[in-house]
């Protein structure tokens, strides 16, 4: 789950779904945002007629890797919200303009690496920064590396897609 730095809100996901919800109170989760990822998505016939470990293993099928899975890491601000999920055996940080509706969706920083690297532990929204920690996929052991994405190019790549 993550909040606001004000505790103004908590948003919470659950592996393989497509809604990111909102908790309400100690006892109530209700859907904030339903994610569609179109042609990318689970298909709603294997999302209804598995259960999560026969789900899991439809999704890591070779020829399933293209699906959109893993929703991750999801933080609001006023006028965004960001998320990350799995796609095609990459990581994507999603962006959603709220004012415009707009969404687009930017290949981490791990595939100029080769696919060497992949999200581990956080995304963090600062003031002018996104910043997320990566894993090693070759040496889990090894230290994690930081990356940092100035938001103001991102926001400035978003308005050309």
């Amino acid at each position: 789950m993550n909040c606001d730095d004000n505790g103004g809100f908590i948003t919470y996901w659950e592996a393989l779904s497509d809604t990111i919800y909102t908790v309400v109170n100690d006892s109530m989760v209700q859907p904030k945002y339903l994610v569609n990822f179109g042609e990318y998505a689970i298909p709603a016939v294997e999302r209804l007629n598995k259960d999560v470990y026969d789900l899991i293993d439809y999704v890591n099928k070779p020829e399933n890797k293209k699906l959109a899975t893993l929703i991750r890491y999801v933080y609001e601000e006023e006028n965004y919200l960001y998320f990350v999920f799995s796609c095609e055996d990459s990581v994507r940080l999603a962006l959603y303009n709220k004012e415009t509706h707009n969404t687009t969706t930017h290949i981490l920083p791990a595939e100029v690496n080769g696919g060497k690297y992949r999200l581990a532990s956080f995304l963090k929204v600062d003031k002018d920064k996104v910043i997320m920690a990566l894993e090693d996929c070759e040496n889990i052991e090894n230290n994690q590396s930081l990356f940092i994405i100035n938001k103001k190019e991102l926001y400035e790549k978003s308005r050309f897609k």
